[in-house]
């Protein structure tokens, strides 16, 4: 089944987000789970998913006919698979009886490399597959508890080595009777490899993995090694042996459409099944990046329909060092691991204005003459659900020889960057922020931080909520601050290979006169980056958030400016009336969660801060809708090779929508069932008249959608 769909109700159940499913996740009932990213990797049985690490790369074409897979550099890309909580490291109390499967293409030498793979610490518990360094031929390993007198290594023959190397996809699998005697059927292409040889056996217990698996290499006692440069697809595991019959029908339906491969693997009850490809960044257009669309009629591009938490605002100033939230200049992020939200948000905690004035004397527009000395502050917050929050007094920040939820003080306008993918676990948090100049610091855990580093390099006021992002692409971290160019905010850009020297910061973004763009939240997101730029209304004093997106982080693309994506409330003094800061999105399984500091009055007046959330549908940042109700809209694309498992996002409530792949002539190939629903990656049902869908597979053709009284957003090919 595709992914879930949308539902806008949905989010509204605590969820956990990035590498797994709800506690509450819908029960298995199809082909396809709910992809919390599609730049992960989806296990279709359990959820366990997995991570493309350091821009692991998706192949054109796959090992089954019109699907993709994912090529690893034998370098820096691998797959980590991460679930504790859903067991999937339970997988290593399985090996005594046993099937691992998979389909592998390369044309270089990859001895000593490891397809897969995961040992746990001492001799115990350990899964690889690899190829021997002396021979290049292809085995299996197991270790059961106990050491080397438990080790069993199950060969690859010789000629099925050398022809697995020929830069064809081939189909391999390992079927572990019993492990302890080393009876283990060893399958290359369909057929029983009858040159395959064991030695040794795994006697004793097996137990769960203490460490990842990883996919594309092997995690070594927790580190990460031996990265195999190969192109691997359709990974499954399973928790018996297979049969002769299973592992030749997987072999064969190959040649059928994705959908029938995988709904054969699946009916033999895999434990972890990944199919390598899917989702990729690369084979998601949204319609709002402009390179996926040749020819419009009767329509216009419009932001997404955000949908306001009912439980906002979700916290406020409480503490006596909150003395006013800075905006929050909020940065929320779900650790998967942790398996809660956090939360950094900016405040004073020294503000001479609210020390010295009143209640009854701070009429408005008093504010800003009444500043004489301001001490910035980061608060920490975390919550299992992302709507209840709890801010845990920490020893990190003394508040007047008391605990506090403080974790620095004297950084403005700090943005965190959660980097997983980072080496150091010293570094895994980053901070990029403005101090005596901009700044830097890095953190483990995100509470204790070390020293500033000044970056004087990067030459920008930053006086506003800094930001960075990695860019697998660039393979340098990207930040965006504020330049002034003259009485001008503008945003600014500068980028960095280890995130402490940097480029100096050069203007990518402006607004219009008395529209300031005041800051810039960036995620990569559908091959595109999205920007989320807070416009300041200098005359109205207020902020409101738009949205942008840019090909390469340099050149940007505002959506209807003027138009905001999260909306202001219309009466004055209402939580969010006043100011509207994003936090960088957070992709669910539901839907996109936009995190955002609000305020109730003016952005230099006296005024309450709040954290709020506002909530969209997967991929709905902005689609095209009918303009003319009574005339058929069109979108057509660039030329693509045509994919027979073509979805789409649209809202076709109350009109219809179809889809034709047009070929350079104008002919049409192939044309779809009507779209009549509101649907989230729903699987195009095509129909011909002629050619076959296995025939169309793969030939350049233009994807032509005509509809009326409905809003396209995305297609996924």
């Amino acid at each position: 089944m595709p992914r879930m769909k949308t539902h806008l109700t949905a989010w509204l159940l605590p969820v956990v987000l990035v590498c797994c499913h709800s506690a509450q996740a819908e029960p298995f009932t199809g082909l396809r789970m709910a992809s919390p990213q599609r730049d992960r990797v989806v296990d279709e049985m359990r959820g366990h998913p997995g991570v493309y690490m350091h821009g692991a790369q998706r192949a054109q074409i796959g090992a089954v006919a019109g699907d993709t897979a994912v090529t690893f550099d034998g370098e820096q890309h691998y797959l980590r698979v991460s679930d504790r909580r859903l067991g999937a490291k339970a997988i290593g109390r399985q090996l005594a009886r046993c099937s691992i499967e998979f389909w592998y293409r390369s044309s270089a030498d990859n001895r000593g490399r490891c397809v897969l793979g995961s040992v746990n610490d001492g001799a115990n518990t350990a899964l690889q597959i690899e190829c021997d360094g002396q021979t290049g031929r292809f085995f299996l390993l197991l270790r059961s508890e106990g050491g080397s007198q438990h080790l069993m290594r199950a060969f690859l023959s010789t000629r099925c080595s050398v022809a697995a190397k020929d830069g064809q996809f081939h189909h391999v699998a390992w079927v572990v009777e019993d492990a302890s005697q080393g009876n283990v059927r060893v399958y290359f292409d369909g057929k029983e490899d009858m040159g395959a040889t064991v030695s040794g056996t795994s006697g004793g217990d097996f137990v769960a993995f203490q460490h990842d698996l990883v996919i594309g290499g092997s995690n070594v006692r927790g580190r990460v090694d031996q990265l195999v440069r190969a192109t691997l697809d359709e990974v499954a595991i399973y928790p018996m042996p297979l049969t002769d019959e299973q592992v030749r029908g997987h072999y064969e339906k190959a040649r059928a459409t994705p959908q029938q491969y995988a709904e054969t693997v699946i009916q033999d009850g895999p434990c972890s099944y990944w199919r390598l490809g899917e989702y990729a960044p690369e084979n998601l257009h949204l319609l709002l990046d402009s390179r996926n669309v040749a020819r419009v009629k009767n329509a216009e591009l419009r932001v997404g329909r955000v949908v306001k938490h009912p439980e906002n605002p979700l916290f406020q100033q409480e503490h006596p060092w909150e003395v006013m939230f800075n905006n929050l200049y909020p940065t929320v992020i779900f650790d998967g691991q942790a398996e809660r939200y956090k939360i950094w948000y900016g405040m004073f905690v020294v503000d001479s204005a609210y020390a010295e004035t009143t209640p009854a004397e701070r009429t408005p527009g008093t504010y800003m003459k009444r500043v004489r000395v301001r001490r910035d502050g980061v608060g920490y917050a975390v919550s299992q659900d992302g709507i209840r929050w709890d801010k845990p007094m920490l020893d990190e920040v003394p508040w007047k020889n008391g605990r506090s939820n403080l974790v620095s003080r004297d950084v403005h306008g700090a943005g965190i960057l959660h980097d997983p993918a980072e080496r150091d676990p010293a570094r895994r948090y980053k901070m990029l922020f403005r101090g005596g100049s901009m700044s830097v610091r890095f953190s483990r855990d995100g509470i204790h931080w070390g020293d500033f580093i000044a970056c004087p390099e990067i030459n920008a006021a930053g006086d506003t909520h800094n930001n960075a992002i990695w860019s697998p692409e660039l393979q340098r971290y990207v930040g965006f601050t504020r330049l002034w160019k003259g009485s001008r905010r503008v945003v600014g850009r500068t980028e960095s290979r280890d995130f402490v020297h940097w480029t100096p910061a050069r203007e990518v973004l402006r607004g219009e006169h008395l529209f300031d763009v005041y800051s810039m939240p960036v995620i990569p997101y559908g091959g595109v980056y999205l920007g989320l730029p807070a416009v300041f209304e200098e005359k109205a004093d207020r902020v409101h958030t738009e949205l942008a997106w840019s090909p390469d982080t340099i050149h940007w693309h505002r959506i209807a400016p003027g138009k905001a994506l999260i909306p202001n409330a219309t009466t004055k003094g209402a939580y969010d009336w006043g100011t509207v800061y994003a936090s960088p999105p957070i992709v669910t399984p539901a839907g996109i969660r936009l995190y955002y500091g609000g305020c109730d009055r003016g952005h230099f007046d006296w005024r309450d801060g709040y954290l709020c959330l506002a909530t969209l549908g997967l991929d709905r940042f902005a689609g095209f809708h009918s303009i003319a109700a009574d005339e058929t809209t069109v979108v057509e694309t660039p030329v693509f090779p045509f994919s027979p498992r073509l979805r789409v996002t649209a809202d076709a409530r109350g009109g219809s929508m179809m889809v034709s792949a047009v070929d350079a002539d104008g002919a049409i190939v192939m044309t779809s069932r009507p779209v009549v629903e509101n649907v989230t990656d729903a699987l195009v049902e095509w129909t011909s008249d002629g050619a076959s869908i296995a025939e169309v597979a793969g030939r350049p053709l233009t994807l032509r959608f005509e509809f009326k009284n409905a809003a396209l957003y995305s297609f996924l090919r």
